[in-house]
């Protein structure tokens, strides 16, 4: 899987991040997005910790469930690591 494609899927779980523009550390409260006590979900590590966690958790098969294939695409949730469905070109 390509490093932009890599990318794309942890945009894809934006939900469980902040500040996807950005490398710096993100305190402060808890993310209320996430439901997993794991680093992910933790806001004092930076986008970049976060998003290559996230990616080192996931299976091959849960790689290829997030990848969009047209307007609309709705990728399935990850329940295991509590990462809800989400619903491409839907963010306004």
């Amino acid at each position: 899987m390509s490093r932009l494609a890599v990318v794309s899927l942890a945009c894809a779980a934006a939900p469980a991040f902040s500040s996807p523009g950005t490398d710096s550390p993100s305190p402060g409260p808890p993310n209320p997005y996430c439901t997993q006590p794991l680093p992910f979900c933790d806001l004092s590590l930076s986008f970049r910790q976060r998003a290559e966690d996230l990616i080192s958790r996931l299976s091959d098969e849960e790689k290829v469930s997030q990848l969009s294939s047209g307007l609309n695409s709705v990728t399935p949730a990850i329940e295991r690591l509590g990462v809800e469905a989400f619903a491409y070109h839907s963010e306004g």
